[in-house]
């Protein structure tokens, strides 16, 4: 375990806050606890159950648990610097975790590398939705907004779960299909969706607001985020 004032590799792949107030950082490196001064890195001498594994995303819990998944699709689960492995038994997905998300509860959602979505129940994992299908496009992944509302990517397409079945989002139109490129939780509720030409929120089965343009089309997005001041950043993927 090492402690320092900068992060050991600038690559970051996922970031969150328990209820102590730490910030944890996901890096190549490993784990990293920022205290408001210091970084302290849980590496793989630290967390042994990561082996040779890099953490690709990580979210807590109500309790402070950290959730954090695996480029081998593992999860590992853990608060106090004392991580377990998740056991099949326990629910971890038999293809392998994709990604991990929370809602604004901290409610704990892992999707498969097959579209499944699971829910956490204390420390363990409950299957939940089954994957959309009828898409001939592969999965990418899926979102959660902070109403705990579940969205799911295929290619281009997005759909989201109406509480019975998945539905395909349309345009505002109410009949094309939307070439969507990133999704991103608003603040208050719903969904930011973006094209490669406009940004629009999607809330409760309906289009919110105008749409927002951009000066000018981009070909791909990194992320979307909305702050506590309601401003929305979005980041484009570097382009060579």
């Amino acid at each position: 375990m090492e402690t320092r004032q900068r992060l050991a590799h600038d690559d970051i792949r996922g970031i969150a806050q328990t209820p102590d107030g730490y910030l944890w950082v996901a890096t190549p490196k490993g784990l990293a606890r920022f205290d408001g001064d210091r970084f302290k890195l849980y590496d793989s001498s630290a967390i042994p159950v990561l082996k040779d594994q890099t953490i690709t995303g990580v979210q807590s819990d109500t309790v402070g648990r950290l959730w954090l998944v695996t480029t081998g699709g593992t999860i590992v689960v853990g608060s106090g610097g004392k991580f377990t492995l998740l056991e099949y038994q326990r629910g971890q997905p038999v293809a392998g975790a994709h990604g991990v998300y929370a809602d604004r509860n901290k409610q704990i959602f892992i999707s498969s590398r097959q579209g499944e979505v699971f829910r956490a129940v204390g420390d363990q994992l409950a299957a939940w939705l089954p994957p959309q299908t009828g898409s001939q496009a592969s999965f990418i992944g899926i979102n959660v907004d902070l109403d705990g509302v579940v969205w799911a990517r295929y290619g281009h397409e997005l759909s989201w779960w109406d509480g019975v079945t998945w539905q395909a989002l349309k345009g505002p139109d109410g009949h094309s299909d939307l070439p969507a490129l990133k999704t991103g939780a608003s603040q208050d509720g719903g969904m930011w969706i973006s094209t490669s030409h406009e940004l629009r929120r999607f809330r409760q089965g309906h289009w919110q607001g105008a749409a927002r343009r951009y000066p000018q089309s981009v070909t791909s997005l990194q992320a979307i985020l909305e702050d506590s001041q309601r401003n929305v950043w979005l980041t484009t993927a570097r382009e060579d």
